[in-house]
């Protein structure tokens, strides 16, 4: 399988409970990722990546 997936940003999330327990300091909102903004991902084998997972983070 080779097929193309058009992924676009929603929302971003800073959730300060979590950044505070497991973040290091001075950690913000992913600057590469903005409302809006999207991507084009390249699935060569769905099975392979969790559910969910943009390929680009493996």
């Amino acid at each position: 399988m080779n097929e193309e997936l058009k992924i676009t940003v929603l929302k971003t999330l800073l959730l300060e409970d979590v950044v505070r327990q497991y973040g290091k300091e001075g950690l913000g909102p992913c600057a590469a990722m903005k409302e809006g903004a999207y991507s084009f991902e390249k699935i060569i084998d769905v099975y392979s990546l969790p559910v969910g997972a943009m390929s680009s983070s493996f």
